[in-house]
């Protein structure tokens, strides 16, 4: 490339002092310079995209934390936290987590790995924050095992990433605390949280990384027990609105529940997300795990799911806080100037403008800078368009199509498996960067095959949705939300790429110079991951 540009620069300074007819000299000397230039820096960043191709080429789809809390009048709450363990253990938030890092982590010793992981569960609680007028009081929780992560991450065979599980935590706050707020570790990244009052719709929204959410009022037993009345059900039947947008029955929070009552015969229950309540080990008599200690070894067994924490505490970590023995967080400093605000300015809901404005970042996020492959595709789709309308059909076909399917996985009418969807959408990277390469312009057709691959592409949109398990009320909002950030951080794409190489698109070198290598380096990067998805 370099001597190919070095012959060009001799052959135009050649033509330039040498008499021609015409003159032009100079002009001529600075296209070729110019040229020469531009070969060569493109040249330059080529061989930097190849050297860094396996840093590039990490492919770790974007997860997205859901968390679930129930809150009862006297300050008691159920938080269930669903999230990617392996990337907790690490230290590194979802979307920056490597694959390489994780795949070392599970393929280490089982000693290591657990070592790993009780760090994770001591750090998990230790930087988890739920307030009101003070720091809540957190009772001893199980977070999964080497073996529990290890059985649901490989399948036959091979590793699955992510790895996502559940952590169920049950606490109080500080007697009086008429707010509740959460804070989650950093290391999570952006936490989509849906808060549950009795009787009421749920309330969700997207926190940021070392952000805290909406500080939320807290309403009284009296409100409680009115709201409850006006609804037709009688004192001491409490229901709550689960995220279903069904009413489910739900113990008094004054009274002894049924589920204490039966754990105090060796059954306890406690209700998941879905509304249904299951087994779990009652909390004062400690799960087999912890009898292993007293009674020497046991052979530990493992939830249906596989996963400790899923099935909300079946078989309890050796290395666990011992059952019975709260665990309290360290309050900060003693109630803070805003957990005092949030005690007479907490919110019964939050404004329609700041959820969508959450989500709408969600989205932007999700195409830059977590959004890789995407990114890639509108690169590709980009180099081959030297027409301003050409791009422009293009890019609505896309937009249109993903648009599409990601309303309608959301709302359940049709759905595939990431396993399925995340090698095709780096198939579709590969098809589209491999046309670039054999196509000197864009045919007819080319519009309708990326309506097909964006409807890849929503698919792969809505697992950011479905991992957030939104009250069906919040759907369109989230939807409406997501998906223009979406089309944001697509937009963002195309403007930079314009500001790099848009105003040479009318050069006579620019698909040798431009289009040819970039979409040489997106193919080898999407053929990357697709062997990835699919074996690895």
């Amino acid at each position: 490339m370099r001597c190919r540009a070095a012959a060009d620069l001799a052959d135009g300074l050649r033509q330039t002092l040498l008499p021609q007819e015409g003159g032009g000299g100079g002009r001529r000397l600075l296209e070729s310079c110019f040229a020469c230039g531009v070969r060569i820096a493109f040249a330059i960043l080529t061989l930097i995209s190849f050297a860094l191709l396996p840093a590039m080429a990490w492919g770790h789809p974007t997860t997205v934390c859901a968390a679930q809390a129930k809150v009862q009048p006297d300050g008691s709450f159920q938080l269930r936290v669903r999230f990617d363990v392996p990337a907790f253990a690490l230290e590194t938030p979802p979307a920056d987590v490597d694959d390489d890092a994780m795949r070392v982590l599970l393929q280490g010793t089982d000693a290591d790995l657990q070592r790993r992981l009780n760090e994770a569960r001591d750090r998990f609680g230790q930087q988890l924050r739920v307030t009101g007028s003070g720091a809540a009081t957190i009772s001893p929780f199980s977070f999964p095992t080497a073996k529990e992560v290890v059985q649901a991450a490989v399948v036959d065979g091979n590793l699955r990433l992510p790895m996502m599980a559940s952590v169920t935590l049950k606490g109080k706050l500080p007697a009086g605390s008429r707010t509740i707020a959460f804070r989650f570790p950093e290391a999570l990244g952006t936490v989509i949280l849906t808060v549950e009052f009795p009787y009421r719709e749920p309330i969700s929204e997207p926190v940021e990384s070392g952000s805290e959410s909406t500080r939320l009022r807290i309403p009284t037993q009296k409100e409680v027990d009115d709201l409850a009345a006006s609804m037709g059900i009688r004192a001491g039947g409490n229901r709550s609105v689960g995220s279903s947008g069904i009413s489910t029955p739900q113990p008094p929070p004054h009274q002894g529940s049924a589920a204490d009552k039966e754990g105090e015969s060796g059954v306890n229950r406690s209700v998941g997300s879905s509304g249904i309540s299951t087994p779990q080990p009652p909390p004062h008599q400690g799960s087999a795990a912890d009898k292993e200690g007293e009674n020497g070894p046991h052979p530990r067994t493992s939830s249906p799911s596989g996963l400790l924490a899923d099935s909300e505490g079946h078989g309890r970590d050796a290395h666990a806080t011992p059952p019975g023995v709260s665990t309290p967080l360290p309050p900060p400093h003693q109630g803070s100037a805003t957990d005092k605000e949030g005690e007479s300015g907490g919110v019964t809901h939050i404004p329609w403008y700041r959820s969508f404005g959450s989500y709408v970042k969600l989205g932007f996020v999700h195409i830059i800078p977590a959004g890789l492959d995407h990114i890639l595709f509108v690169l590709g789709l980009f180099l081959l368009s030297r027409k301003a309308k050409d791009l422009i059909k293009q890019i609505t076909a896309f937009t249109i199509a993903h648009s599409l399917t990601l309303a309608l996985s959301l709302f359940g009418v049709f759905q595939l498996p990431a396993s399925v969807v995340e090698p095709l959408i780096a198939l579709s990277i590969v098809f589209v960067a491999v046309e670039n390469i054999f196509t000197t312009e864009m045919k007819s057709w080319r519009p309708y095959v990326v309506f097909g691959f964006g409807l890849m592409h929503g698919l792969g949109f809505a697992g950011i949705l479905h991992d957030a398990q939104l009250p069906r009320g919040d759907y369109l909002s989230a939807l409406i939300g997501f998906n223009a950030g979406v089309e944001l951080g697509q937009l963002a794409v195309v403007a930079g790429a314009f500001l790099l190489v848009g105003w040479f698109r009318s050069h006579d070198k620019y698909r040798q110079l431009v289009t040819m290598p970039v979409s040489m380096a997106i193919a080898l990067v999407a053929i990357f991951w697709t062997v990835q998805r699919i074996f690895f």
